[in-house]
């Protein structure tokens, strides 16, 4: 079995604080921000301790939250809830886009972690220049072919391990490490 980087609960609950006072520190966002919550099933606790930690930067009314799916490693299509089938990530993120996306308002994209930066990279290209965005997560690796404008660690996978959460089952075979490219 690979060796595994264990983030407790503890810790990730620390590293979402520390996460809140980075964005705070950039006065970046503001009442023109929506937050977008990348895999949700992920990453959701963080974007909603961020939304209500810094809701005082909103008028003290929590910030408009999108939901943004994003694939496994192991895959490339998502289960988009609308038509309620299974579409390529690629296909998705363009609808999706075009669907959410204004050039009047700001979007921070949330994720719990950066380990490849595949996903980040297709939605980087896919806004790139048609809204102003920045990127949050708590963890990046080294390697990650985009890296984060918001971050907490960053991390070497070969000395530390795969990065996994407690509350995650460290037995799915989705997560099963797969080449960089």
């Amino acid at each position: 079995m690979n060796n595994l980087y264990h983030i407790s609960y503890e810790k990730e609950r620390l590293d979402i604080l520390k996460l809140i006072e980075i964005i705070k520190k950039d006065n970046w966002i503001d009442s023109s921000t929506i937050l977008v919550t990348c895999s949700p099933d992920y990453s959701s606790f963080v974007s909603q301790l961020i939304n209500h930690k810094l809701s005082h930067l909103n008028n003290n009314e929590l910030y408009e939250n999108l939901f943004l799916e994003m694939p496994y490693p192991i895959m490339s299509q998502v289960w988009d809830r609308e038509k309620l089938e299974i579409v390529s990530f690629d296909t998705y993120l363009k609808e999706w886009v075009n669907k959410y996306l204004t050039n009047s308002l700001k979007y921070l994209f949330i994720d719990s972690a950066t380990i490849r930066g595949r996903n980040f990279s297709k939605v980087k290209y896919s806004i790139n220049n048609k809204v102003e965005y920045k990127f949050a997560s708590l963890y990046v690796e080294e390697q990650s072919i985009l890296i984060p404008d918001y971050y907490v660690e960053k991390y070497n996978e070969e000395e530390k391990g795969e990065l996994i959460f407690t509350w995650e089952n460290d037995n799915n075979p989705n997560w099963k490490k797969t080449k960089k490219l």
